[in-house]
């Protein structure tokens, strides 16, 4: 039973010192998130402005919203919605969870299983065409905020 309760309070200590550690609790990262809400409500009235009938789809907006909010956490930026290389990188995920089992890709699977036992890449539906060029973003923008 102490060894439960010491691992649980051991993970939480970790995670709430990450979350810390990326702006979770502070006014920076609730800054960033109302930044990008005013962002989407502009896009969503410039897009019902641009259509005759006021028809705004959406899909695509929360996307960019989403993936925006979640880089802002982990890199500290944002990206505009007509950046070139953040419209790939979103085109490429949504290409991936179309074509992947999202069961199986939600397991985690530690890197060096993968690299050792090749066939788990293709198990799990991670296409190199996709996964590698996501990898490249994230490896370029991490070298580019360091």
């Amino acid at each position: 039973m102490f060894a439960e309760g010491k691992f649980w309070h051991d993970q939480r200590t970790f995670v709430v010192n990450h979350l810390k550690d990326m702006g979770f609790g502070r006014t920076n990262i609730e800054s960033q998130m109302l930044a990008e809400v005013q962002d989407f409500l502009g896009e969503i009235h410039r897009r019902a402005k641009s259509n005759p009938c006021g028809v705004v789809e959406f899909s695509s907006l929360f996307n960019v919203s989403v993936v925006n909010i979640l880089w802002a956490m982990v890199a500290g930026e944002r990206f505009k919605r007509t950046d070139a290389r953040f419209l790939s990188l979103l085109s490429n995920i949504q290409s991936l969870f179309r074509v992947s089992n999202q069961l199986r890709a939600a397991t985690p699977v530690p890197l060096y299983l993968m690299r050792f036992l090749p066939f788990l890449k293709q198990y799990i539906g991670l296409r190199d065409e996709l996964f590698v060029p996501m990898q490249q973003f994230v490896m370029v923008r991490a070298r580019a905020t360091h």
